[in-house]
């Protein structure tokens, strides 16, 4: 993995399918490649872009701060680091 600071074109990366994103959901550290529908395993990190945490992240930059409710419950959720593969992501 890159870091996306070389991103091309001087644009904002954000969370999208195909980058791993470093979070932290209400205090706790988390790590995720984002891939697409189907495609997910949770034991591996991979996770569906369909998936509830990351549809409230999805468009997101680096920094942002997220307060949202998953299944009832409210969740703050802090990006940290957004990162790219140059290879093909799923």
């Amino acid at each position: 993995m890159e870091k996306v600071d070389n991103y091309t074109q001087n644009q904002s990366p954000v969370v999208d399918i195909g980058v791993k994103i470093e979070i932290e959901v209400n205090g706790e550290p988390q790590i995720w490649e984002i891939v697409g529908p189907g495609k997910s395993d949770i034991l591996n990190g991979k996770i569906s872009c369909t998936a509830p945490l990351i549809q409230c992240l999805l468009g997101r930059k680096r920094g942002e701060v997220v307060d949202s409710r998953i299944v009832g419950r409210s969740i703050k959720v802090t990006i940290r680091d957004i990162l790219f593969s140059s290879g093909n992501m799923d």
